[in-house]
């Protein structure tokens, strides 16, 4: 009972990380933002439908190396199954919702729709089972994610990146940058800021709950080890874009000193980067891996 409160608990604090979504792109989006919102809401009941009928086969039934071929739609699920089903739906939802900010302003609704059930329904299941089901071929070659680095982020982050390149920039986006013009600049930096704070919040949600229990000691001393190396990370990825962008500044190579938007990003680029191995790793690992996803930011 105890870990399935905690798992549970831990997938509603995640899940504040959605509404971090929500406020990181809309607030720098400039043209069609209602209908941006109205997709994002509606995907919960995509997510759902896609997963339990298409997707979210659960990864503890029947042993197949491409994907799971037991509990359709939750049929036979046993306890504590229930609970890793929720759990599970919590991280594919945020594979899902990546995409969003990358395509903001430039796809079409019904495009998004397609794109939410293939993502969710085909995509993610079968990726999911090849690594956390214990039975998947990445699995059997030793593959480890403790807490979705590859799993949940860079499969978003593929699916970003191929949905961007397909639909292009916006419209003059690079020849205002060329320009130097502000056309494009975040036109609410404190809804940017405020989204950031909410999704390092949700981190720890799910990288804390990625234990899966809270119910000895062991367990309380990972989810601690997780908490320190999440909270490392974030920081130095945040400080070291800051610390470059001035860099840059005092050198020429930039236009103004303090980076807000740039420091947002790096923080948020240390959160993913750690996600893997948080649970591993001593402290002095997760403040190397903060240092190198702010230089790459």
């Amino acid at each position: 009972m105890v870990a399935s409160l905690w798992c549970i608990g831990r997938v509603h604090a995640g899940r504040l990380r959605y509404l971090g979504i929500r406020c990181l792109p809309s607030e720098e989006s400039h043209h069609g933002v209602d209908e941006e919102r109205i997709g994002r809401v509606l995907q919960w009941h995509r997510l759902v439908l896609a997963g339990l009928w298409l997707g979210l086969r659960e990864p503890w039934g029947g042993r197949k190396l491409f994907i799971g071929v037991q509990n359709f739609a939750g049929t036979g699920l046993a306890p504590p199954h229930h609970r890793d089903w929720f759990f599970h739906w919590a991280f594919c939802a945020t594979a899902a919702t990546i995409v969003s900010g990358a395509v903001a302003e430039r796809i079409h609704f019904v495009g998004y729709v397609v794109y939410s059930i293939i993502m969710t329904g085909l995509i993610y299941p079968v990726i999911v089972w090849w690594t956390w089901s214990g039975s998947g071929w990445l699995t059997e070659m030793g593959y480890s994610d403790f807490a979705g680095s590859g799993i949940v982020h860079l499969t978003g982050g593929i699916g970003a990146f191929v949905g961007a390149a397909i639909i292009k920039p916006r419209s003059g986006r690079w020849e205002a940058l060329a320009k130097g013009t502000s056309e494009f600049d975040p036109h609410d930096m404190g809804m940017v800021t405020l989204g950031t704070f909410i999704l390092w919040f949700g981190w720890y949600g799910f990288n804390c709950g990625s234990t899966l229990a809270f119910s000895g000691a062991d367990n309380a001393h990972q989810a601690a080890l997780v908490a320190m190396n999440t909270t490392i990370s974030a920081c130095l990825g945040g400080l070291t874009v800051f610390v470059v962008r001035l860099i840059r500044f005092k050198i020429g190579k930039a236009k103004k000193p303090f980076d807000l938007g740039g420091v947002c990003n790096g923080i948020l680029v240390g959160l993913v980067s750690v996600c893997a191995g948080v649970a591993t790793m001593e402290p002095h690992g997760a403040l190397l891996i903060g240092i190198v996803a702010g230089l790459a930011e």
